[in-house]
């Protein structure tokens, strides 16, 4: 599979620059062995680019524009047509940072003033990346019935190249409490049916959890500073719902990868979670694949923040109840913009997942293999 994300458009005059990578990414079809599907796992289009200059008020025409804008481009358009291609969405698909509309019930005056603008974006974000993207490859989505606020759920569980995937939505369930803080990033329904799918999983075979925001590793900059992780934008912005995806890994045992984006930078490790003082622990493998382009540097995090590779590291944390200890080593970190190639093979000793990065020509510029 190729496995992206982070696409800016940059400036009027970047258009042909932010589309050129699709070239390369579309020569993969024809390498051996063939990359058979794409994973696009978030910001593929920029609803904040612009910060709504020349911006029309008329909710159809503006998000028609904005995707047409992104998706019209000739290479991308191309590997679209010839790449049967998942796309998840992330905060740009609303605007950055997202953390969900404020509830009726908030009593932070400001939130309050400006929950029906969010209500609003909210629900034209949904439909605009419902029509644009998950319509287009959604594969098996969820149960009928499992419904949020009277919508379909955009998260789903469905069957490629003969590999389970679970795609999330990290995004659009996203809640705030009554006191204006961080709420949950995922709703009760779609925690039980990711406790479903880990549980019909073949033990024995990978299976691929897609998060736009990688659980763990996380950058240095959050470790130890539990304010400034509350204010991050992952996975660590919601330590009690972090603590239940840990327990689900400890509950069912798989061959995991996860495969996430969000970081405009590359990586791939081997991360182990273990319960301090007890039995319970897990193991799984993280490919991060982010920025296709992404012109400007302040908005870049960089590799080498989450780890020296080859180096293991060790933190612990506290969630809920449970102190939880991540042992992780990095085994490459890029900074340039770039795909990456995933590829998973059965040898005689058993599965063998690879990742190799790709920059914006194509060439190889890093690699791991994990057995």
């Amino acid at each position: 599979m190729l496995l992206a994300s982070c696409r800016h458009p940059g400036n009027f005059f970047e258009r042909d620059r932010s589309d050129a990578i699709f070239g390369p990414m579309l020569q993969e079809v024809d390498a051996v062995p063939p990359v058979t599907h794409a994973l696009l796992v978030g910001d593929q289009v920029y609803a904040d680019a612009t910060a709504n200059v020349f911006r029309t008020e008329q909710p159809a025409e503006r998000w028609e524009a904005l995707y047409r804008s992104a998706f019209d481009t000739p290479r991308m358009r191309d590997f679209l047509r010839q790449v049967p291609t998942l796309m998840v969405a992330d905060d740009h698909e609303i605007e950055d940072d997202w953390a969900g509309v404020p509830p009726a019930s908030v009593t932070d005056p400001v939130l309050q003033a400006a929950r029906p603008g969010a209500l609003r974006l909210a629900q034209q974000a949904r439909a605009a990346y419902a029509a644009f993207q998950w319509s287009h490859g959604a594969g098996s989505p969820a149960p009928e019935g499992a419904a949020t606020d009277g919508a379909p759920p955009l998260w789903y569980a469905t069957c490629i190249a003969g590999f389970d995937y679970f795609v999330l939505d990290c995004r659009f369930e996203r809640t705030i409490t009554p006191a204006g803080e961080a709420g949950a990033m995922l709703s009760e329904a779609q925690f039980d049916a990711l406790d479903a799918w880990l549980r019909a999983a073949d033990p024995d075979r990978p299976c691929f959890l897609v998060s736009p925001s990688a659980l763990w590793p996380v950058n240095d900059g959050l470790l130890g500073h539990e304010a400034y992780a509350r204010r991050h934008d992952g996975w660590l912005r919601y330590p009690a719902q972090a603590a239940r995806l840990v327990e689900l890994l400890w509950r069912h045992p798989r061959r995991l990868v996860l495969l996430s984006g969000d970081a405009h930078c590359s990586l791939g490790a081997r991360v182990e979670v273990r319960e301090v003082g007890g039995p319970r622990r897990a193991a799984f493998e993280v490919v991060v694949s982010s920025a296709l382009y992404a012109p400007y540097p302040f908005a870049n995090e960089h590799a080498a923040d989450y780890g020296v590779p080859g180096v293991e590291r060790r933190h612990r944390i506290g969630l809920d109840a449970t102190a939880v200890e991540f042992a992780w080593r990095v085994d490459y970190a890029v900074d340039a913009p770039g795909f990456t190639v995933v590829e998973a093979a059965r040898g005689a000793g058993g599965w063998a997942l690879s990742a190799s990065v790709r920059d914006a020509a194509g060439l190889p510029q890093a690699a791991a293999t994990w057995t």
